[in-house]
């Protein structure tokens, strides 16, 4: 993806770049990455000497409220950009700048701005998942046009692990604990079972972190399999990990209680019922 991106942006033309993807698949990681390359200087030579500058959204909103010259301020700072001419702009969530969609949240930017993306004499780099592309890109075709689609997937499990394994020094550093491999495993493969608003790599990292700082403060000084699977029940308020004798007599006669309890609905029950097991012994 890293690569895919650095040949549009080295482009003499259509040097506009629309990373899609589900959240926590690392679409801004991908720019981190272009800025180490451009950093050590592995990049063509349009690319190199180039400052990646991201757009703060928020923080222009939270300003426009303030002051009634806006306007006045984003098209100076758009031809400052453009008389720069060394500057990639970054803009996470780029569709809080579409015209539909900001009448949604309130706010005007959008049709100051959008002149500028169409028709951008720097690069510009937007961020979006695939529902909100659908949504506000894909029945907007001068500005679908004005974007080449970079589609960033989920990575693999074994890659979100070595991504988990690269972080072990900074979080043991940070919390003052010790994490085994098995945690990483565990981290990823419950990640991935049970964190389904997020993807990996995210996913997997955002359980991590909250095992390391619930082991810190419960006074765990080795993070375990057990440990993530603790802190993740906690969180979804279910069950995770070995199903108990208990646990497993529930399962089994789940489907007769429910029976019992709603009547006319069978194939839903079965269906209901099949993914809990499922669920449950990780089929």
């Amino acid at each position: 993806e890293i690569d895919n991106l650095v040949s549009i942006l080295g482009k003499i033309s259509n040097r506009n770049a629309l990373l899609i993807g589900e959240p926590g698949v690392g679409k801004s990681s991908i720019m981190l990455g272009i800025a180490q390359k451009i950093n050590s200087g592995d990049v063509p030579d349009q690319l190199k000497d180039k400052r990646i500058l991201q757009f703060d959204i928020n923080g222009l909103i939270a300003y426009s409220s303030k002051n009634s010259n806006v306007e006045t301020l984003i098209e100076r700072s758009m031809k400052e950009l453009e008389n720069a001419g060394d500057v990639i702009l970054f803009i996470d969530e780029i569709q809080e700048l579409i015209p539909a969609r900001a009448g949604e949240s309130g706010h005007s930017l959008a049709g100051i701005l959008l002149p500028h993306i169409l028709t951008s004499k720097f690069p510009i780099v937007g961020t979006v998942n695939y529902s909100d592309y659908k949504k506000y890109f894909y029945s907007n075709e001068s500005l679908r046009q004005s974007f080449t689609n970079v589609e960033i997937e989920e990575i693999s499990a074994d890659d979100a692990l070595q991504i988990l394994e690269s972080k072990i020094s900074t979080l043991e550093s940070n919390f003052g604990i010790y994490i085994t491999f098995p945690a990483l495993i565990s981290a990823v493969e419950f990640a991935q079972r049970y964190s389904k608003e997020r993807k990996l790599p995210s996913s997997a990292v955002r359980l991590l972190e909250s095992t390391c700082s619930w082991a810190q403060t419960s006074g765990v000084s080795v993070i375990t399999g057990e440990h993530v699977a603790k802190v993740l029940s906690n969180q979804k308020g279910i069950s995770i990990g070995t199903v108990n004798p208990q646990e497993s007599t529930k399962l089994m006669k789940l489907e007769e209680n429910m029976r019992n309890r709603i009547v006319g609905q069978d194939i839903a029950i079965k269906a209901i019922v099949e993914a809990l097991r499922r669920a449950h012994t990780d089929i």
